[in-house]
């Protein structure tokens, strides 16, 4: 403070307006630290989603034991999760990431 205690309505005034000042910084810094919070808890349940999803993927055992309309099918679902999978990554990288600018991304 640039004013000692000795005068008296300045200095409370001051220092009413430090502790202000520091109120607002926080709530200020506490708004951003949520948005990040959230942006990352976001990030680690869709992954957690693709984790599930990848793990339906089947083997497609090499034997004979399966008729080839059976194998086209297990392959033809096992394609289209990987699609999948590689379509709702690629959207979670682009919704978690912050441009140059420094703005964050909406969630949608």
């Amino acid at each position: 403070m640039p004013i000692g205690p000795e005068k008296s309505p300045q200095y409370e005034l001051g220092y009413l307006y430090q502790m202000m000042s520091i109120y607002i910084s926080a709530s200020l810094f506490f708004a951003v630290d949520s948005v990040t919070l959230g942006m990352i808890m976001f990030g680690c349940a869709q992954l957690e989603i693709i984790i599930d999803k990848l793990q339906e993927v089947q083997e497609i055992p090499l034997s004979t034991k399966l008729r080839n309309e059976e194998k086209i099918k297990i392959t033809k679902r096992n394609n289209e999760l990987l699609v999948d999978c590689i379509s709702q990554h690629q959207t979670v990288i682009r919704k978690t990431q912050l441009p140059i600018s420094g703005r964050f991304y909406l969630l949608n």
